[in-house]
């Protein structure tokens, strides 16, 4: 990762130098041994040779200590064997790592495994490049690690209880490289940057179940991260759900890769038009909203993350406005939601050009005009022009 907060993570080491299977135990001499023998020692030599798992320098995350508790499980099972297992799932590397049992602890994310990443495992390996508007390769684990801290950092009335996570480096062989077959018996070990993130046990996703089933207060919750984190990506299927012991669901966000974009643009609510969502916020949680403090919270986020950009922190401050508004004005998470998502188009022909922009794309795109011909109108006070300029045109959109 690097702290420049331009340069792209890919224009670095996106893992660190390989390293050659070889360990401190001396071999016999072949002449003591039969070819099967040497092998196998080989073999076992190399599984076992330099494995670990350790914070990012910078990036210990200190908010929950038992991220740290699970770092070290995964090592001792890396330590026996145990080999982080690749996810079928998604267009990204995603590994479960394992604890000594062989039981799912937490999900891996290599940095050089995402979609258009150059050692993508799933035929989506590229040079680097747009995810979506705004979401760059390389960047998604920054943004999952992020979506941890911004909600960790909240109000315990608005966390939507985003899994622990951390910035990390996990050393194995398993590891994708486009450099080496993945069927081949001899792979060296890699060291992979990447998000850690401890596993959410669950019985199902939102699809499972009806939408009714869920309280006001977590879809609430859910939907206070997605507006303020730009969420491009929020499906059914990375919301997970767990059944407590009365049978009552509780939602799990997972998956916050394609949050933050670097230019605000296209976002996806799954819990757009749930019952919940219709409903109004509470007074306790209307007033925590308005409590948010959108420029310590992106100072703050600089210093724990220096590896965002601050087109992404703009796009928090933006988004945490808009919401704040839209409360004020008495306006429903799926009516702040709808400000966001872009119009739906039945005759899309693919091009860019025919893309319709959403009522906040285009209030940016008017603050912008505005700021070049009455810039002076918004300069007086302590927020900046273009933030007094936006919450201007946000209050009167929401009143409408």
């Amino acid at each position: 990762l690097m702290a420049t907060p331009n340069a792209s993570p890919l224009l670095g080491p996106a893992s660190m130098p390989t390293t050659p299977l070889q360990g401190p135990c001396s071999t016999p001499p072949l002449h003591a041994m039969s070819r099967r023998d040497w092998r196998q020692r080989f073999v076992e030599r190399a599984f076992k040779v330099n494995r670990k798992i350790e914070f990012l320098p910078g990036y210990n995350c200190l908010e929950v200590a038992e991220v740290q508790e699970v770092m070290e499980e995964a090592a001792r099972a890396l330590e026996d064997g145990v080999a982080p297992f690749l996810v079928e799932d998604g267009m990204g590397g995603t590994y479960f790592m394992k604890d000594v049992s062989g039981h799912s602890i937490a999900v891996f994310k290599p940095r050089d495994e995402e979609p258009l990443a150059p050692n993508n495992p799933k035929d989506n390996a590229g040079a680097g490049g747009s995810l979506k508007e705004g979401l760059m390769a390389g960047y998604a684990a920054i943004s999952e690690f992020a979506a941890f801290l911004v909600d960790q950092s909240s109000p315990a009335g608005l966390r939507a209880g985003v899994c622990p996570t951390g910035l990390v480096c996990v050393k194995s062989s398993v590891f994708h490289s486009m450099k080496e077959s993945r069927n081949s018996p001899f792979r060296v070990v890699k060291d992979k940057v990447g998000s850690f993130q401890l596993f959410a046990k669950h019985d199902g996703t939102s699809e499972d179940y009806s939408p009714n089933r869920y309280s006001d207060d977590q879809v609430h919750r859910l939907a206070v991260l997605d507006i303020r984190m730009c969420n491009a990506d929020r499906h059914s299927g990375n919301i997970l759900v767990r059944s407590n012991e009365n049978g009552r669901p509780t939602l799990i966000p997972i998956d916050h890769g394609y949050t933050l974009p670097s230019k605000v643009g296209e976002a996806t609510f799954e819990w757009l038009d749930w019952p919940a969502a219709k409903r109004p916020f509470s007074k306790a949680m209307k007033q925590e909203i308005l409590d948010l403090e959108p420029g310590l919270i992106e100072k703050w986020l600089k210093r724990k993350v220096p590896a965002l950009r601050p087109e992404q922190l703009s796009t928090l401050r933006i988004c945490t406005v808009l919401l704040q508004c839209g409360v004020r004005e008495g306006l429903t998470a799926s009516e702040i939601g709808h400000l966001m998502v872009r119009p739906e188009e039945d005759n899309f022909s693919g091009d860019e050009d025919d893309i319709q922009p959403s009522i906040l794309e285009e209030m940016i795109k008017e603050a912008h005009r505005e700021l070049e011909t009455n810039r002076g109108k918004y300069e007086d006070g302590d927020e900046e022009p273009f933030e007094t300029c936006l919450g201007v045109l946000f209050t009167a959109k929401c009143q409408e």
